[in-house]
């Protein structure tokens, strides 16, 4: 009969080196055990995969107090449909804000290519810009990237994304140093709907946020800009997430919840901190004392037994 030791150990816990029967991998695990026990120092955990590069954080462009008499262009990534759906936006400038002068253009070359002539024009001649449409795991990028450009420009953008790539968006953002970049999201899909169907859109609410959608594309131009949105310097990718995230976690719910109960700080705050606020993953990194490197019984668990001491990964020998 064949026997899975990875399995049994996986059931069992104690050190592979014991129940192999190895006089070499014991007395390995011993002398390990023993430096263990006796370095009651920090230890140092190296990510054999590496850390991603800090990234350089970049500021959104001031907003306007207004758009009355300004020229915001409408800009399409090309994708289909994305130019009678930005048409249906100036038909809404005309109805609701007919002081606003709109131009649309069409970016030239694929998705992600820069238009070198377009955004010296717009440079040039416009206020502010909005482009559109996220709708594909290309576009989306792209969109967001564009109107980063248009930031950096000094132009308030607002790039339209459809609600199927929301994440996709976000993230994208965040990675190239805009986290809070102003995305204003519509139902999905735009491609093959009537232009009926897509005003529709425009007079209902943005997917997201449930707020109606065009007062949130006005709002991302002239809202006035928050510290954080102003925010330079470098950031460590995953050193933080959003409140949010971090209150609909298991592991907040099973084993900080009842602490910030109690009172316990940072918790009990964190508890009642804004959804879309970042807090550090990890509040004291000097409390760290167990580090997991693969080959081992699930972390959580491991965790939980209070009486836990050490592990021995089985890889090597499995």
């Amino acid at each position: 009969m064949k026997v899975n030791r990875r399995t049994i150990l996986s059931l069992i816990g104690p050190s592979p080196a014991v129940l192999a029967g190895s006089s070499k991998l014991a007395k390995a695990a011993a002398k390990s055990a023993a430096v263990v026990k006796a370095d009651a120092g920090k230890i140092t955990a190296v990510n054999p995969r590496g850390l991603p590069p800090a990234i350089q954080l970049i500021p959104m462009a001031p907003r306007l107090n207004s758009l009355d008499g300004k020229t915001i262009y409408l800009v399409s990534d090309g994708f289909p449909s994305a130019d009678t759906f930005l048409n249906q936006i100036k038909i809404w400038f005309n109805k609701n804000m007919p002081s606003v002068n709109i131009e649309y253009r069409l970016k030239a070359g694929g998705f992600a290519d820069d238009d070198p002539q377009l955004f010296a024009e717009m440079k040039q001649k416009a206020n502010a810009a909005i482009m559109a449409i996220g709708h594909c795991s290309t576009c989306t990028p792209a969109t967001v990237g564009h109107c980063m450009t248009f930031e950096k420009m000094g132009l308030p953008s607002a790039p339209l994304v459809t609600v199927a790539f929301k994440d996709l968006a976000k993230t994208n953002a965040a990675k190239r140093g805009m986290p809070n970049e102003r995305i204003c999201f519509t139902p999905h899909p735009i491609w093959g709907k009537s232009e009926s169907e897509m005003y529709a859109y425009l007079e209902g609410n943005d997917p997201v946020t449930g707020k109606p959608l065009m007062k949130e594309v006005v709002g991302a131009l002239t809202n006035p800009l928050t510290a954080e949105d102003q925010k330079t310097g470098t950031v460590t990718p995953y050193s933080t997430v959003t409140a949010k995230e971090y209150r609909e976690s298991f592991l907040a719910h099973a084993w900080l919840y009842p602490r910030a109960l109690k009172g316990e700080e940072p918790l009990a705050t964190w508890w009642k901190t804004p959804d879309d606020v970042s807090i550090p993953v990890v509040p004291k990194p000097d409390d760290i004392s167990l580090v997991v490197a693969g080959g081992q019984t699930n972390a959580f668990f491991q965790v939980g037994n209070m009486n836990y001491g050490r592990s021995a990964s089985i890889d090597h020998w499995a």
